[in-house]
C-alpha cells in the first residue's frame, strides 16, 4: 500500500523530455512514485507507451506524447495537451538529447551538427519557452536541465556536437535562472556521469570497465533533489551527479 502523505511530489504536474528510455525514463518513473502526474515525451512513441504501461502497473499515471523538441509546433501541442489534461505544469525536465557523431570536426556534416543542436540545445529553449508561458502567469515553476558531468567533459573530447549543446545548456540554465528568479521560477542543471544507457553502447569496453557505469535509477533521484527546489532554496546552479553522490554519503 503507498503513503501517499509521504510522496515528495504530489500533485505537482511534471513534463520529461526523452522520457522514453535511459535516464528520462527512470525520472518519469522516479517522478510518478513521488505523486507527480508525468507528461513522458520523445520520438519513439512505442518507448513512450511502454513507460506508461509500467508505471500503470505500479499504480500511477503517465501520459504519454509523442513530440520531437526541435518542432516548435510539436512542442506546443504537447504543452496544451499537459494543461488540457491537468491544468497546470510545475516542473520541466529538458532531458531529451542525441549524442550525434564523434571524431575530427573537419569529419562532421553540417547535417549532423545542426541535429545534435536541433535536438539538445534548441529543443531545451523551445520546451522552456512553451512552459514558461503558464508558469510566469502562475509565478511559480522549476525547471531541470539535464547536461553532462564534468568528468565527462574532460574524458570525451571527441564528441565535438555533443559537448558544444550542453555547454550551451549551461550557459542558458545560469541565464534563464536570472530572468526567472523574479517570477518564482526555479532553474537547475544536473550533469549525469557515464550511465548505462543505449547512448552508451557505442563506448569502447576498456573505457566501460575503467569508469564507473551508473543506472539511470541512480542518476533520476538527483531530478527528485532539484524539483524540490525554490528559487529560496536552489536556482542557477549545475550539479555534478557523482559530486552529488559524495555529499549525501558525507551527511
Amino acid at each position: 500500500m503507498k503513503i501517499e502523505n509521504k510522496q515528495k511530489l504530489r500533485d505537482r504536474v511534471a513534463i520529461v523530455t526523452g522520457g522514453g528510455r535511459g535516464i528520462g525514463r527512470a525520472i518519469v518513473l522516479d517522478f510518478a512514485k513521488e505523486g507527480a502526474n508525468v507528461v513522458a515525451c520523445g520520438r519513439n512513441q512505442t518507448f513512450l507507451e511502454e513507460v506508461s504501461q509500467e508505471a500503470s502497473r505500479a499504480g500511477y499515471f503517465v501520459l504519454a506524447v509523442r513530440t520531437d523538441v526541435s518542432i516548435e509546433g510539436e512542442v506546443e501541442r504537447m504543452v496544451d495537451e499537459a494543461i488540457k489534461k491537468f491544468g497546470k505544469i510545475d516542473i520541466l525536465v529538458n532531458n531529451a538529447a542525441i549524442g550525434g557523431p564523434r571524431g575530427l570536426i573537419t569529419d562532421i556534416s553540417k547535417e549532423e551538427w545542426d541535429e545534435v543542436l536541433d535536438v539538445n540545445l534548441t529543443g531545451t529553449f523551445l520546451c522552456s519557452k512553451a512552459v514558461l508561458k503558464h508558469m510566469i502567469k502562475r509565478g511559480t515553476g522549476n525547471i531541470i536541465n539535464v547536461t553532462t558531468s564534468k568528468g565527462w567533459k574532460r574524458r570525451r573530447p571527441g564528441a565535438v556536437a555533443y559537448r558544444a549543446s550542453k555547454s550551451g545548456m549551461e550557459g542558458f540554465t545560469l541565464v534563464l535562472a536570472k530572468q526567472m528568479k523574479p517570477y518564482g521560477i526555479c532553474v537547475n542543471a544536473m550533469g549525469p556521469a557515464t550511465t548505462d544507457t543505449d547512448m552508451q553502447k557505442n563506448m569502447p569496453l576498456a573505457q566501460k570497465r575503467r569508469w564507473r557505469m551508473w543506472k539511470p535509477d541512480e542518476v533520476s533521484k538527483l531530478a527528485v533533489f532539484l524539483a524540490l527546489q525554490t528559487v529560496d532554496t536552489l536556482t542557477g546552479a549545475s550539479i555534478d551527479f557523482p559530486q552529488w553522490q559524495k555529499s549525501l554519503r558525507g551527511s
